[in-house]
């Protein structure tokens, strides 16, 4: 059941027209659509629906189709991010090679996005989003969980960009006066989240939204684990404030550094 069929059901449960069921959030001829999968629906108006018809995120999305990652999907999971961060396209085609015995559909888009990628650089991915916004919102709070919020920034290519800064706004609400009072593991994630937010934000020129990500990421403690992170965070700063300069500086640190693999990554 995708989540347009879930709308549906819980709308014909509930015994109310699709205009009762939308009110003011959005027009019945485009609700309708979205019921019969012709039309997206952004994660903010999702949620607007779940909560004014009083539906638990935990129920809805757990009524859509679930698949659970295994232990060997998990290392395969892990093996395709080393193979992507060593920009080792070989050893990623072989990993997609066994990914697709896998019966996890997120893990499989996971393995599609990164191998497409390594071979056409960075582009917008067709649109997929309903796995993955079944897997951040279902049970706990994904605010709270690091690893709800590192598959957000996993996928951050494939959601539409018009939703990114709906995502922004609740992790900068929750976390913009204490990300440094934070698990490691918290930060580690929020900060590849306002990373990889940035690098869209550089491809669509969206600056008024870059200055909470950049914000959060100059509260992440001295960490060493985190000090690469704080890093990329200034030089976004000085990418959209238009620091050539600065920018230089920081390239000639990360190559004596021997991070070439990081500047392929940046916009320049």
């Amino acid at each position: 059941m995708n989540i347009g069929e879930a709308l549906k059901q819980y709308r014909t449960s509930a015994g109310l027209t699709q205009k009762e069921f939308t009110q003011n959030i959005l027009s019945p001829a485009h609700y309708s659509k979205i019921e019969r999968n012709l039309h997206e629906i952004s994660a903010n108006d999702l949620l607007e629906l779940l909560n004014q018809n009083k539906i638990p995120y935990s129920d809805f999305f757990s009524s859509l189709d679930q698949s659970n990652i295994n232990v060997s999907d998990e290392k395969l999971s892990n093996q395709l991010l080393f193979a992507y961060y060593d920009r080792d396209l070989d050893k990623a085609k072989e990993i997609y090679t066994q990914i697709n015995t896998s019966n996890d559909d997120l893990l499989k888009l996971q393995a599609q996005l990164i191998l497409n990628t390594l071979q056409s650089g960075r582009h917008k991915f067709p649109k997929n989003k309903d796995k993955i916004i079944q897997k951040i919102f279902s049970g706990n709070h994904w605010l709270k969980d690091a690893n709800k919020i590192s598959i957000l920034s996993t996928f951050i290519e494939v959601l539409n960009p018009l939703d990114l800064p709906f995502f922004l706004n609740q992790i900068y609400h929750k976390y913009q006066n204490n990300l440094g009072k934070q698990t490691l593991q918290i930060q580690e994630s929020v900060a590849s989240f306002c990373i990889n937010y940035l690098y869209s934000a550089s491809q669509n020129q969206d600056i008024g939204s870059a200055n909470k990500a950049i914000q959060l990421l100059t509260q992440l403690v001295e960490y060493p684990e985190l000090g690469i992170d704080k890093i990329l965070g200034y030089y976004y700063h000085c990418y959209f404030t238009n620091q050539k300069e600065q920018l230089k500086t920081i390239i000639t640190i990360l190559k004596k550094s021997n991070l070439s693999k990081t500047i392929d990554i940046l916009p320049q």
